[in-house]
């Protein structure tokens, strides 16, 4: 089981590849899985279940894996995604890897190493998302910092200008 339930969008046309990709073995390693059989379906799921990791078949009818993947980073949208093949790596998919898929699985799938894949993935958008909370904290706490040095200035300020006022009051009492 996963730490947090990291969320996974599926896009694939085979009914079989879905159902063992989200059914067989995301599911019961504790992701929690949408599916979509359409690229158009998964841009749209995409944008409204905000995915930690879109896996997709490179070759689809309509919008492919690829041109979601570009959908995407052209959006600013930097998702991790996995990228299904057919066969071996190919110059043309050599493109999808440049476009920033995070990996690439050769059909047929093994459960083993889908979900190793999906775990390095996902490992990366956990990091990231610690190392964003560290960075906020960090910034709180310069802040505060900050604001510190601004009080123990305007003490030693004053601790300089007591004397001062004292003698002050004492040359008015005379």
């Amino acid at each position: 089981m996963t730490a947090t339930a990291d969320r996974v969008l599926v896009l694939a046309e085979d009914a079989e590849l879905l159902d063992f990709i989200a059914e067989q073995t995301l599911a019961p390693a504790g992701y929690t899985v949408r599916v979509a059989q359409t690229g158009s379906t998964a841009l749209q799921l995409a944008l409204t279940y905000q995915p930690d990791l879109i896996i997709t078949d490179l070759h689809l009818a309509g919008l492919s894996g690829k041109d979601l993947l570009m959908a995407f980073r052209a959006q600013g949208i930097n998702t991790p995604f996995v990228v299904l093949l057919d066969g071996q790596l190919n110059q043309a998919d050599l493109g999808v890897l440049r476009l920033g898929a995070a990996d690439y699985l050769i059909k047929p799938l093994r459960e083993a190493e889908m979900v190793a894949s999906v775990d390095r993935c996902l490992q990366t958008v956990r990091l990231q998302r610690v190392q964003q909370q560290l960075t906020q904290e960090l910034t709180v706490s310069q802040d505060a910092l900050a604001k510190s040095q601004q009080i123990v200035l305007t003490f030693a300020r004053l601790a300089h200008l007591l004397p001062n006022v004292a003698q002050g009051q004492v040359a008015l009492q005379q």
